[in-house]
């Protein structure tokens, strides 16, 4: 059937479902749009539905009726013949004597394309006789039909079918369904609330009643009463992703976080809600692809948090469709491959988590280029390797870099010094080499951990301007040359880890000083000299001292036994004997561990790890 045609089958439609509704009034509920309507909040109720062929007009009783309207439509389908179009204009349901009952049984067809001989599950009410007013429970039940699918709609036990039964309940005290712009995200949402067991939410109110979707807790909307957002995060939502979510197309944010989401990402059905700029689904059980094709057509995507699900597969270079993402967070899923060449031309981007898979190979070199509002980098604990490209150097507004347990080799570039922004910089267990360059510049540093590599030669001295520095990690490397002073005069300073290098000297006596310093490992190193003492009051924050395994000799200072009643549990010093006397004397209870105190004991498992 031509165009022409085919709109008039559908304008019988609604003529069908108005009780004496003349063909030209049929447009009023069909596809109308509100004049309140914006971009975002525009639905067509009937014209675009996804399987609307699953119910179709049927009159099967009155082949004089199918006559009439097969050679009226013919004749319409001409646009030169008013006439006919005229004459068409005049048929309403009361012509035809077609009651509700009888409609519903013969004129809607199941899902197999022939007619229905089940008997209705609902009854819907009487025509009204009133002029231009539709029969709202029929068409809600074909709406959801439409939508749908009439095997879902009939099935209360369903997400689909209860959502249908809840619009029936409050049918007369909602807004004619017949005009309303929001039914579908009305039905949406509704599908959506039973989907993800909405009974049993931490907070539910209003979901499913008889008040506007505005009202219903999480959402938020326009003023012409579109859903915009739904923040439903930290709630008790168990399910799966219903497809009819994709009729809520006006929503610019999804915040699903920590949750029980299970099942797959819908890609047809989210790449319809194309006004979408946040998608937080952290924190759920959610697996499958994180990236279907038709998810890049949300070209106003800005921020996609996807983190701690079961997510596998690889990142595709249709990523670079999200000319507007900021925020990429991917971690802790079960990704795989390499990290592809699109991610350089994502230069919106201030953060990307994807720490936790398994990619392999490089950062891509054209990464960090451009990147100028880049603030955090996080590739920890993936398979990457060789050396960092020159251009990671330029996002000179990177606050955070984290590349930590990976594969990574060669030497760290002194452009690195250009990067004054940052505050925490962990490049731990790699296989790093040559010497470490003067960062000194990055006045706000705060961690810097360069732990489980092979660098070698003196550590520069770039602790004097330091403010709010408090953890360094330098340890299992090769760094030699003296301890510098420096490190204890930033107050903050807390953590202290120089284990199992070549350092050399004496302990600085400035250390004492340190007001928060709470670990302190020296062990394993070639340190001299004798341990300074410590006055009293000093200190007083001091839990573990390591300064076993180097050429100390002396005795232990009265006034660091002493803080063996305060907070210091763990002193290892070569206090063993023989050789008598020992190179280091402990008074008794003093020292708490003599020799081989790794083998013996695992107190370096209490290393603090601050929170990335």
């Amino acid at each position: 059937m031509k165009k022409n045609s085919s709109k008039l089958r559908r304008a019988l439609l609604c003529s069908l479902l108005s009780s004496i509704v003349a063909f030209d009034d049929a447009p009023k509920y069909m596809d109308a749009p509100s004049t309140e309507s914006s971009e975002i909040g525009t639905s067509s109720l009937m014209a675009r539905r996804r399987r609307a062929t699953t119910t179709e007009l049927h009159i099967s009783e009155n082949e004089a009726v199918n006559d009439v309207f097969s050679s009226l439509i013919d004749q319409a389908s001409k646009p030169d013949n008013e006439n006919a179009q005229s004459e068409m204009h005049q048929i309403t349901v009361a012509d035809l004597r077609i009651e509700d009952e009888e409609f519903y049984e013969r004129t809607l067809m199941s899902g197999s394309g022939q007619p229905t001989t089940r008997n209705p599950t609902r009854n819907p009410t009487q025509s009204p006789t009133k002029a231009g007013v539709c029969n709202r429970n029929l068409f809600l039940t074909e709406y959801c039909y439409s939508v749908s699918s009439v095997a879902l709609c009939n099935d209360p036990s369903t997400p689909q079918g209860k959502a249908l039964n809840a619009l029936l309940a409050s049918v007369n005290s909602l807004p004619d369904p017949c005009t309303a712009p929001n039914l579908d995200q009305r039905y949406g949402m509704s599908v959506m609330y039973y989907a993800f067991n909405g009974a049993n939410w931490i907070s539910n109110t209003n979901w499913v009643t008889d008040t506007p979707e505005c009202d219903w807790f999480g959402a938020t909307c326009t003023t012409q009463g579109f859903v915009t957002g739904l923040d439903l995060e930290n709630n008790r939502m168990v399910g799966q992703f219903p497809d009819e979510i994709e009729l809520i197309v006006s929503l610019i944010s999804m915040e699903f976080f920590n949750n029980t989401i299970s099942g797959t990402i819908p890609g047809p059905e989210f790449g319809k809600l194309t006004n979408l700029e946040l998608i937080d689904i952290e924190e759920n059980s959610l697996s499958g692809n994180l990236f279907p094709p038709e998810l890049f057509n949300l070209k106003k995507l800005q921020r996609l948090r996807a983190s701690f699900n079961d997510f596998v597969g690889t990142i595709p270079n249709g990523i670079s469709a999200w000319t507007s993402l900021s925020q990429f967070w991917f971690a802790v899923n079960k990704l795989t491959g390499t990290l592809p060449t699109a991610l350089g031309t994502m230069t919106s981007l201030q953060s990307i988590f994807a720490y936790n898979n398994t990619f392999t190979g490089k950062i891509p070199n054209e990464f960090g280029n451009g990147f100028d509002q880049l603030r955090v980098v996080d590739f920890s604990h993936n398979a990457l390797d060789g050396s960092l490209n020159n251009n990671l150097y330029q996002a000179t507004n990177l606050e955070s870099l984290f590349l930590v347990g990976n594969n990574f080799a060669g030497t760290i570039n002194s452009n690195i010094a250009d990067l004054t922004k940052l505050t925490r910089l962990q490049l731990n267990a790699n296989e790093f080499v040559g010497s470490f360059p003067d960062i000194s510049a990055s006045t706000n540093l705060e961690v810097l951990f360069l732990h489980e590599n092979e660098f070698t030669g003196t550590f520069p001295d770039i602790f004097g301007n330091y403010e709010n520095f408090f953890y360094i990690n330098l340890s299992d490397n090769q760094f030699s040359g003296p301890l510098r002073a420096s490190l204890f005069e930033s107050d903050p300073i807390r953590l202290v880890y120089l284990s199992n290098n070549e350092f050399t000297g004496t302990i600085p006596a400035a250390f004492v000083d340190a007001p928060e310093l709470r670990d302190l490992y020296l062990d394993r190193n070639l340190l001299t000299g004798t341990i300074p003492n410590v006055p009293a009051g000093r200190l007083q924050t001091l839990q573990e001292l390591l300064v076993d395994e180097n050429a100390i000799v002396g005795t232990m200072p009265i006034g660091m036994c002493s803080l063996r009643g305060g907070l210091l549990e763990t002193l290892w010093a070569d206090c063993a004997i023989p050789p008598d006397p020992p190179e280091v004397t402990c008074a008794q209870g003093c020292c708490t561990c003599c020799e081989d105190c790794r083998a013996v004991t695992s107190t370096r498992v209490n290393i603090f790890v601050p929170t990335q």
